[in-house]
């Protein structure tokens, strides 16, 4: 971009009343996920872009890119294949070198909660306060007479990283947000009524490929977070190396079964241990949760994410959590142009697509 066109292009940003637009793009070890989103004066959603491109295996490992240059390369297609002329980008980082933390520091002056936040949040960071960029959002007041705030922060080698990857796309890194949150503000966004609404606690989970988040909504607001290392890979992984498979094939088996759609008895078995591996994860978290927050009672259990397709999985969450399970559906309340999506584009972004659509509804602040 020449001088005159990055002037013009700032000149367009100013002008532009209220928040601007950003584009949300995913990450993910499977894919890379692209999304526009715009917001109507009345808060109406409408998904105006969406494109996604599958990663060759072992692009990224937790939150570390082995492989930029097929990552760009993707980033590129889906932009190219959509037609998105808006360069202003909100990431999500997810991994080892990220932390979320609600916290209770006391009531006082913007500055005096940050220096709290700051001081309290050290003994959370374990790779190091000194080497992160911290964030922090106040959620209310609690009637002790402090206040609850959300505290996020990421490595800064990390964020450095995916800046210098975005700008190897020709884009502008202009928000840096965390996975957890993006799913957080797309339900919040979705079922605001129901969250508002609902006494019990309303638990999300993201079933990714590589990764599992969870949040836990309780009287309006976020009261649990966590990231679980474990994903439906795990499943690929052992149907592959059992199989003598490729990892596309172990995928497909896994999700689709054979040429007459049925899942093979030892795929099944081997599913089958797997899945319950993971529940006990998910039992395990919420034991914990429920223990330290013991005014809390689970109503109802949304779910999202590619991996929650594996079969057998939905029956068995709702076995382990013991309330109704609802898969997440977006376009309950975002509308879109039809001749824009087909069926399956539609059923991938509502299996896969809601990180890339929480970060996409971000809004950069002039």
């Amino acid at each position: 971009m020449s001088k005159i066109e990055e002037i013009i292009e700032q000149i367009q940003t100013v002008l532009k009343l209220g928040p601007v637009e950003v584009v949300g793009i995913d990450i993910g070890q499977s894919a890379v996920r692209v999304a526009e989103v715009s917001i109507g004066k009345k808060g109406n959603l409408k998904l105006e872009k969406f494109a996604y491109k599958f990663l060759p295996e072992g692009c990224l490992i937790e939150d570390e890119i082995l492989q930029p240059d097929e990552v760009v390369n993707a980033i590129n297609e889906c932009f190219a294949k959509t037609g998105i002329k808006n360069k202003q980008i909100c990431i999500g980082l997810s991994g080892p070198n990220t932390m979320s933390k609600r916290l209770q520091v006391a009531d006082g002056t913007d500055e005096e909660i940050t220096d709290q936040v700051t001081w309290e949040s050290e003994q959370y960071i374990p790779f190091g306060a000194e080497e992160s960029i911290l964030s922090h959002s106040v959620l209310d007041k609690n009637p002790g007479g402090g206040v609850d705030v959300m505290v996020a922060a990421a490595k800064k080698d990390i964020i450095d990283g995916y800046g210098t990857l975005i700008k190897s796309a020709n884009l502008k890194l202009k928000i840096v947000d965390l996975d957890l949150f993006a799913l957080a503000n797309i339900f919040e966004a979705l079922y605001e009524d129901k969250i508002k609404k609902e006494k019990d606690g309303i638990l999300v989970i993201d079933f990714g490929a590589q990764k599992t988040n969870i949040l836990i909504f309780h009287k309006g607001t976020v009261v649990f977070t966590r990231e679980m290392s474990i994903g439906g890979v795990v499943i690929t992984e052992e149907v592959q190396r059992q199989m003598s498979l490729s990892y596309n094939e172990a995928e497909d088996l896994k999700i689709s079964g054979d040429e007459s759609g049925n899942i093979p008895e030892e795929i099944a078995e081997i599913i089958k241990v797997n899945l319950e591996n993971f529940l006990a994860e998910i039992k395990k978290t919420l034991t914990f949760f429920m223990t330290a927050a013991n005014d809390v009672t689970l109503g109802s259990c949304y779910i999202t994410g590619g991996a929650s397709l594996t079969p057998g999985f939905l029956e068995g969450l709702e076995s382990t959590v013991g309330v109704p399970i609802v898969q997440i559906n977006p376009f309950e309340r975002m509308s879109y142009n039809e001749k824009d999506f087909d069926e399956i584009e539609l059923n991938y972004v509502a299996a896969c697509g809601c990180i890339a659509l929480g970060l996409a509804i971000r809004r950069l602040r002039k």
